[in-house]
């Protein structure tokens, strides 16, 4: 949809991105990581969601907002409408293991589309997914 523009904004589209960060897991660390080196100065990532405690180590200059159960929050839904997209990452992340682990990133992708954001997955590992209902 183009960057929207404010008097805050550039052409650079700004990025919020959502994951297992913050947890302590060196996985999604490392993709996070990975993100921040594939897009380089092509995007600025302004808000990583992080549900834990635990400092995030990729995008240090990006805000940090802490989610409840992982779920999008109204201060989620905020930083979501001064982004242009939201990206989705992390190992293993549409799994049926845990029963709301698919629903919690169904959440993420129709609050990120109705904030106006583009939703883009990058290294979420998917599988095995057992559960009849899930695979929809």
């Amino acid at each position: 949809h183009g960057a929207r523009m404010g008097p805050d904004r550039t052409d650079t589209p700004r990025v919020a991105v959502v994951g297992f960060q913050g947890f302590g897991n060196v996985g999604d660390e490392a993709i996070l990581l990975g993100i921040e080196a594939l897009i380089g100065t092509r995007m600025r990532v302004v808000t990583v969601f992080a549900g834990g405690r635990d400092r995030v180590v990729g995008f240090p200059d990006a805000a940090r907002v802490r989610t409840a159960r992982h779920l999008p929050t109204i201060a989620a839904w905020r930083a979501l409408r001064r982004a242009d997209a939201l990206v989705i990452s992390g190992g293993g992340l549409i799994n049926d293991y845990w029963p709301a682990v698919i629903p919690r990133y169904v959440a993420w992708c129709l609050v990120g589309r109705l904030a106006g954001c583009r939703v883009i997955w990058i290294g979420a590992g998917v599988g095995p997914i057992r559960r009849r209902p899930w695979r929809w």
